[in-house]
C-alpha cells in the first residue's frame, strides 16, 4: 500500500540529497594553486564522483561529465636554481593534466520513475484474507513498537539482561524466565495506568523529580514504580511485640494505586500481615 504523506516526505528528502550531491560534485572542480586537490586521471575523478552519488543515494539520477585540461609550461631541465656562472641553463617543456567536472546532468525520467515508487510499503503476513483485512494487518504492524518496547525493557534499565555472568544453561534459562515475567509485569503496569488516564481524560503531574510540573498521559513503568520509592517500612521489636510503622502515602501515590485498581490501604494490609506474622530478624 502507498502513503501519500510518506511519499511526500521521501520526495523532499530525495530532492535535498540531490542538491547536496550536486554541491559536493561541483566542489571537486577546485581552483588552481596550493591546497587544491587535482585529479590527473579520469578514473580517479570518476571513482570520487561515484562515491558521492552512492553516499547520497542518487546513483542513476545524476550524470557527471568530465573535462580534461592540459597546461604546458617551460622549466629548467635540472633541479635547483642555476648559478650565475652557468652560461646557458638547459630548459624543457612539462605538461600538466587535470580533470575536472564540467557538467552535471539530472535525468528527469529517472527522477520521475524514482518518485513514482516512493511511499510504498509491502506487508507480509501468514494470516489469510478471511481472517484479517488489509486495514487490520496495517494496524497490527503499527503496533509492533510495543513488542520492541518490551525488548528495550529487557535489555536496558531496570532489568538489564546484559551482561550475563552465568555459565550453566539451566541458570541462564531460569534468569530469562524471571526477566520475561518482569517484562510482562512492567508492560501491564504501564498499560493499566495509561488506559485509565485515557478513559478519564486526565494526566499525571509530578512523576519526574527533575521536571515536577510536566504532565504526561502515558507514564513509563519505571516512572510509576519510582514514585513509590519514598515509602519505607520500619520493623520495631519491643519485648515480644512487633511494630511496623509505614510512611504515609502522598496524593500522587494514592492516585497511582487507584489507576492500578489497587486498594488504597494496600500498604496497611502489608503492615497487618507483617505484624501478625513477624519475619525473622538478624542482628548481622
Amino acid at each position: 500500500m502507498q502513503s501519500t504523506a510518506y511519499a511526500r516526505s521521501q520526495e523532499a528528502g530525495l530532492r535535498q540529497r540531490l542538491t547536496t550531491a550536486r554541491t559536493a560534485l561541483t566542489a571537486l572542480t577546485a581552483g588552481k594553486g596550493k591546497g587544491h586537490r587535482r585529479y590527473p586521471t579520469a578514473a580517479a575523478l570518476h571513482a570520487v564522483c561515484h562515491r558521492i552519488l552512492e553516499k547520497h543515494g542518487v546513483v542513476g539520477l545524476l550524470t557527471v561529465t568530465l573535462a580534461c585540461e592540459r597546461q604546458t609550461r617551460m622549466g629548467h631541465a635540472h633541479c635547483g636554481r642555476p648559478s650565475k656562472h652557468t652560461p646557458q641553463p638547459s630548459q624543457c617543456l612539462s605538461a600538466e593534466v587535470r580533470y575536472q567536472v564540467s557538467k552535471i546532468h539530472l535525468d528527469s525520467q529517472a527522477l520521475a520513475a524514482r518518485i513514482a515508487r516512493l511511499g510504498w510499503r509491502a506487508y507480509v503476513t501468514n494470516a489469510s484474507a478471511q481472517d484479517w483485512s488489509l486495514n487490520e494487518v496495517v494496524l497490527a504492524y503499527r503496533g509492533e513498537w510495543r513488542i520492541e518496547h518490551g525488548f528495550h525493557l529487557l535489555k536496558g534499565s531496570p532489568l538489564s539482561l546484559a551482561p550475563v555472568y552465568l555459565t550453566k544453561t539451566e541458570h541462564i534459562r531460569g534468569l530469562l524466565c524471571l526477566l520475561s515475567l518482569a517484562v510482562r509485569a512492567l508492560t501491564l503496569i504501564r498499560y493499566t495506568v495509561s488506559q485509565a488516564l485515557h478513559q478519564a481524560g486526565e494526566t499525571l503531574k509530578g512523576l519526574s523529580p527533575v521536571y515536577p510540573h510536566v504532565k504526561t498521559k502515558s507514564p513509563s513503568a519505571a516512572m510509576i514504580l519510582a514514585a513509590f520509592a519514598s515509602i519505607s517500612l520500619t520493623f520495631v521489636q519491643q519485648a515480644d511485640q512487633y511494630f511496623v510503622p509505614v510512611s504515609p502515602l502522598t496524593h500522587l501515590q494514592r492516585r497511582l494505586l487507584a489507576l492500578l485498581n489497587l486498594p488504597a490501604d494496600l500498604y496497611q494490609r502489608i503492615v497487618d500481615i507483617l505484624t501478625n506474622h513477624p519475619p525473622f530478624l538478624s542482628e548481622a
